[in-house]
């Protein structure tokens, strides 16, 4: 079921739907590499999906390819994660972030490019922040349909060096933020909206 590379741990996909209780077994192999059970239902219904996927756990990376499922440790050589845990006010890496949590009566919505305000209910925690990478897509605000993060970067004519240290806020696979420029429609206030979760960057990003 599993087969060992230099740098990687692979899942034959073949192989895993084949097995008696394949979403079970699954589970149990992606809670070795700390994938939470959350994440592990995302990975199982992608697998009736296109090849490019990627998911995270807070030590590895799982990259989903037409037949196999490649699962890496993440070094010191990638780029780094950080978790927001649900009861965080602020993170310090890899720039400061200042989070409140609002009551949805009467919330008039920030349109700062520094600050995103969501629907607390529609997030899972633990958040986590990292930079964007090819593959990546999202809903954008406003838009019914999804768009990739590199085609939206173009699209909004970020230069090159802007590209390159662009993060991104999620929730489990989900992307909720392009941070400083725009969220994914998923996540947005709306009139039945509770609670908000408001994420405010101070001085921007280094």
């Amino acid at each position: 079921m599993i087969e060992n590379a230099t740098d990687s741990q692979i899942i034959d996909i073949k192989k895993l739907r084949k097995s008696e209780h394949p979403k079970i077994l699954l589970l149990e192999i992606l809670t070795a590499f700390n994938f939470n059970p959350a994440v592990a239902e995302e990975v199982f219904q992608s697998l009736e999906g296109g090849p490019g996927k990627q998911f995270y756990s807070k030590s590895h990376r799982l990259i989903k390819d037409r037949e196999k499922l490649f699962i890496s440790e993440i070094t010191e050589k990638e780029n780094r994660i950080f978790y927001i845990e649900a009861g965080d006010i602020g993170l310090y890496q890899p720039f400061e972030i200042k989070i409140e949590k609002l009551p949805g009566n009467d919330f008039r919505i920030r349109k700062e490019k520094n600050i995103a305000c969501l629907d607390l209910d529609k997030l899972e925690f633990p958040l986590l922040v990292r930079k964007w990478q090819q593959g990546d897509y999202f809903q954008p605000l406003g838009m019914t349909g999804f768009k990739k993060v590199s085609d939206f970067l173009i699209d909004e004519k970020i230069p090159v060096h802007e590209k390159e240290n662009t993060w991104l806020l999620c929730s489990g696979n989900k992307i909720i933020w392009i941070i400083g420029h725009r969220i994914d429609n998923r996540f947005k206030v709306t009139p039945k909206s509770k609670y908000i979760y408001m994420i405010e960057i101070p001085s921007g990003k280094d």
